[in-house]
């Protein structure tokens, strides 16, 4: 099966139920064509005071289609990321990643109903998805980090990017940079920027939204 928007929400709903005890928020659900990364769980939270954590604001749950999947397997990776939303809305604290926290939970899961959540699933053998017809708009992608440590994630207006390229040459505040493409509905909650500008994250959710992306060299005259 080509895991579709609708079957994530009609899935998700059931397992919200069934094994988080309806806790979660419905989140954004969208779709990727990453061959390696099968599923993410992009959260974005809000600042909040010195002494307070800051606030989960939004999530998204993104699932691949380059394969051709069988549904127990879809459902494997679709648990794996409402572990990771669960951990974050709950705002728990886990060792990494996929810690000890998460592990457990999945191993929870697999002893209990019988799935097969983990860390890291092998696609080898699985069939690719047959192509399409591709109608979905390409977003010029910029992702900056600055000296103080900030990571900042823009979608450019496309016309505008050696402007930017331009100034960030220019900028001492700007220590590295990279542009990328990518065809996730996802950007398309983004704005597209003319200036030095764009949403800040952390590193860890900037490189998960970025192991979908696919890195791009500007060409500049």
């Amino acid at each position: 099966m080509i895991v579709t928007k609708e079957w994530m929400e009609n899935r998700f709903e059931i397992f919200n139920r069934q094994y988080f005890q309806g806790q979660l928020p419905k989140p954004g659900f969208t779709l990727s064509r990453a061959r390696t990364q099968l599923g993410q769980c992009r959260c974005r939270y809000k600042k909040r005071g010195l002494w307070q954590r800051n606030k989960l604001e939004s999530c998204v749950i993104a699932l691949s289609t380059y394969y051709d999947m069988e549904e127990r397997e879809a459902c494997n990776v679709l648990l794996h990321e409402m572990i990771h939303y669960y951990i974050a809305h709950n705002q728990l604290k886990d060792t990494s990643a996929h810690g000890r926290l998460f592990r457990q939970i999945a191993q929870s899961l697999n002893a209990r109903w019988g799935w097969q959540v983990s860390v890291k699933t092998s696609v080898e053998g699985w069939a690719l998805a047959q192509p399409q017809k591709n109608t979905t708009e390409t977003f010029l992608i910029l992702a900056v980090e600055t000296s103080g440590g900030a990571c900042y994630l823009s979608v450019v207006m496309p016309s505008y990017a050696h402007k930017l390229e331009a100034e960030i040459q220019k900028s001492r505040e700007v220590i590295h940079h990279r542009w990328y493409t990518s065809r996730d509905d996802y950007f398309k909650g983004f704005p597209k920027v003319r200036s030095l500008r764009g949403r800040k994250m952390s590193k860890e959710d900037l490189s998960r939204t970025l192991s979908a992306c696919q890195p791009f060299d500007l060409q500049v005259g």
